[in-house]
């Protein structure tokens, strides 16, 4: 199992630095937080009073570092450090490059000896270096993610950004969890042909090629559950360049009217991106089927209760939506009179929206239907150029429609971004973010419902967790804002679907993705920070279908107050005397002292306003705080510290409290 799970994650996770706040001391600009620097990949970082040092623990490998000394232990192997650990202020710093060899011992204590390591030579290390300033630049000048990137990892973006600078400029290598023969026999492709290409070769520019290809696709892998910021693997750019042949309905791109595929274009088939990637073999007459995957088991269906609860999981929506519709339009007739219908979306990481529009939201809506989207853009050179492409695009594309009247059933503006937001009430919008964005681009699309098939006409209920990204975080979005279904599970990645753009970084020719339009709920919620939250979260000890199915017998029967109460009592015992217990007291939230949280010795307590209290039982062990309230138990982690209770949400994500005590 240990060797399984590191070839699966450590060759895209382990095998390189892990994302860390870049932190600045008074007289080293090249060290980082030590504890942030491992807790971030879920490492254990303590002070070990009888060794006086710092032990981390992380996937059964201990690391202890002694304040002052420049010498390591990875298990039992010494690790030379450059600088030792220093203390500032109770902060613990280490040495980036020795963040690095930790993490490299770390990896052979874990697997053996690396497999596959790609090196930098000095001339190569200037081409990375320019292209990945390059880069920075354009995603601080025309993106709007950084200040939603330091909120979500609370991080900051450009100390981070300067510390993979400062990893490059060190010529840190990049390692491999497999060697390329193993990565092959595990998946039957060669990494090359999946990723990047790996060229061997003595020439600057192509080493600086392989290596920062590689070096990005390790170290910006968090970024893509944000705005998609992530290069371009050869995978997905053989299929979009493909795709761009369908886009181009009247056989040919004029860019004064298809101006955003064009752009496209002109980036898939640029001399220096060609280089990069290759050749690529288009099919000019390629349609959905042959563009996109046939995935036999990509739609899995299900008859939970004859006649009542039917079940349909879709795994992706980059597959051919004609091929995924064979399964699709035959389900739909033989559940067409069923009560409910439970649509999961769980780890789908999305895809192409006309996937989920044609073959599935079509069946759920009885009438025409208006989707409104807003997205934000910066004043950013390439962001308002790009959104000024896809509006004139879209409107071409809409207008050429057969039997459909662009001003009728699709608009498409660009807006000053302040006053919408007034206008709208957005009362949700962050100011932080404000600050950056100049235009909204609003666009409203009427969709009719298939006139093939049956609709269905029962509830539809959609699951949803962590791994709901991009086109599926989307789709969840339209069917909640348009009322056509219950959300349950867990919120989504936070990564939407949005307008985009590609840098070509000038030295490499790689593609490097980035999204520009910053999407937002009808509230202002940005959708990035923390994702879509479901209407009902997973009930304690029960998965996303499991609550599912709990909620419909509560529908159809009424809530199981005796289930709820005999589960309460399997996890809490009669009689618990919390008396020693130190959350037993009272608390008072810091946003508010008239809220306040008593926790009794007897296992139970109150929590509210002055004005109105709720009575609750609760049950404490290690760092977990179960709370039993009307029949949920809510499922809490949390710390003390100087006398501030910090209580964290495990059913919702994001959901965060501070009380002092009194």
């Amino acid at each position: 199992m240990k060797k399984k799970l590191a070839l699966l994650l450590l060759a895209i996770i382990m095998a390189t630095l892990p994302l860390t706040a870049f932190a600045q001391t008074a007289n080293e600009p090249e060290f980082v937080p030590l504890r942030q620097a491992f807790e971030q990949r879920g490492a254990s970082v303590e002070w070990n009073d009888e060794l006086r040092a710092i032990h981390i623990a992380i996937y059964g490998v201990n690391i202890v570092l002694a304040p002052g000394s420049t010498v390591a232990y990875v298990n039992d192997a010494a690790v030379e450090l450059q600088h030792p650990l220093t203390l500032l202020q109770g902060v613990a710093y280490v040495y980036v490059n020795d963040v690095s060899a930790l993490w490299d011992a770390l990896i052979t204590a874990f697997i053996g000896e690396s497999p596959f390591v790609l090196h930098l030579t000095e001339d190569a290390r200037d081409i990375a270096l320019y292209d990945f300033d390059y880069l920075v630049t354009a995603i601080l000048e025309n993106s709007p993610w950084e200040s939603v990137i330091n909120r979500r990892f609370d991080t900051d973006f450009r100390g981070h950004m300067a510390y993979l600078r400062q990893a490059i400029q060190n010529m840190r290598p990049v390692r491999f969890a497999e060697s390329l023969e193993e990565f092959y026999a595990r998946t039957g492709s060669e990494m090359g042909d999946v990723w990047f290409p790996i060229r061997d070769n003595d020439d600057p520019r192509y080493i600086a090629a392989t290596y920062l290809s590689y070096f990005l696709l390790f170290e910006m892998w968090a970024f893509e559950g944000i705005g998609h910021l992530f290069p371009r693997d050869l995978r997905m750019y053989r299929i979009q360049y493909r795709d761009l042949r369908i886009l181009d309905h009247q056989g040919h791109i004029n860019p004064e009217t298809d101006p955003i595929t064009a752009m496209r274009l002109g980036n898939l088939t640029h001399p220096d991106v060609r280089w990069f990637y290759g050749s690529v073999d288009v099919d000019l007459d390629a349609d959905r089927i042959s563009v996109f995957p046939e995935v036999p088991d990509n739609i899995i269906t299900d008859i939970i209760a004859p006649g009542h609860i039917a079940y349909m999981r879709v795994n992706s929506f980059a597959t051919s939506a004609e091929y995924d519709d064979l399964v699709i339009a035959p389900f739909f007739e033989e559940i067409q009179d069923f009560e409910h219908l439970i649509l999961d979306l769980r780890g789908n990481g999305g895809g192409f929206m006309f996937n989920f529009t044609h073959n599935i939201f079509r069946r759920l809506i009885h009438w025409s239907m208006p989707i409104v989207t807003y997205q934000f853009f910066t004043d950013g050179d390439l962001a308002v150029a790009t959104m000024i492409a896809e509006r004139d695009s879209i409107a071409y594309w809409h207008s050429h429609i057969e039997g459909n009247d662009v001003f009728d059933w699709y608009t498409i503006d660009i807006l000053p971004a302040f006053p919408f937001i007034i206008q709208q009430n957005m009362v949700n919008f962050n100011r932080e973010d404000l600050f950056n964005l100049e235009h909204v681009l609003v666009e409203v699309d009427w969709i009719f419902p298939r006139e093939d098939g049956p609709l269905f006409e029962g509830w539809v209920w959609l699951l949803i967790d962590g791994g709901t990204a991009s086109a599926s975080s989307q789709a969840t979005l339209m069917l909640m804002e348009t009322y056509f279904t219950t959300v349950i599970g867990e919120n989504t990645s936070g990564v939407m679907a949005a307008v985009h753009t590609y840098v070509i970084l000038p030295n490499t020719g790689m593609l490097f993705r980035i999204d520009l339009g910053y999407r937002t709920d009808m509230y202002g919620n940005s959708l990035e920070v923390y994702g879509i939250a479901p209407h009902i979260h997973n009930l304690y000890q029960m998965d996303a279908l499991e609550t599912a199915l709990a909620v419909i017998e509560f529908y159809d029967h009424g809530w199981p107050l005796d289930g709820a109460d005999e589960l309460w009592r399997d996890i809490a015992d009669d009689d618990i005397d919390f008396t020693y217990h130190p959350l037993l007291g009272d608390w008072v939230w810091d946003a508010d002292s008239s809220y306040i949280y008593e926790f009794r010795a007897d296992g139970t307590g109150t929590r509210g306003f002055d004005f109105f209290r709720y009575e609750f039982q609760w049950h404490a062990e290690d760092s977990t705080l179960l709370m039993y309230i009307d029949g949920f138990v809510e499922h809490w982690t949390f710390t003390i510290e100087d006398d501030v209770l910090t209580i964290v949400s495990e059913q919702f994500q994001g959901l965060r409290w501070h009380y002092i005590r009194q």
